[in-house]
């Protein structure tokens, strides 16, 4: 249903975000959030698509390692190895 509709996964994850990585821009971990919006978002709307067992930490969890957000703080050595900067 997904690739029908918008031609690949991929596209449907990137939708979410403006097609542009978020980064946390943070400097110390006490300035991040225990809960961003957009996981919640997208595990809302895979429900409503008929996925199951797809929580927000599942999404954001999948986000980071598909690229689609940057959760290093800036002063992380991994930070830019990420696309930060």
């Amino acid at each position: 249903m997904i690739q029908q509709e918008l031609g690949s996964f991929s596209n449907y994850c990137w939708r979410f975000i403006n097609d542009k990585p978020i980064k946390s821009g943070f400097r110390y971990g006490r300035q991040m959030l225990a809960k961003t919006p957009k996981p919640g978002l997208i595990s809302k709307d895979l429900m409503q698509r008929g996925f199951r067992c797809i929580g927000p930490t599942v999404v954001y969890s999948f986000m980071q390692v598909a690229g689609l957000v940057n959760g290093h703080l800036v002063t992380c050595f991994k930070y830019n190895e990420c696309g930060g900067s």
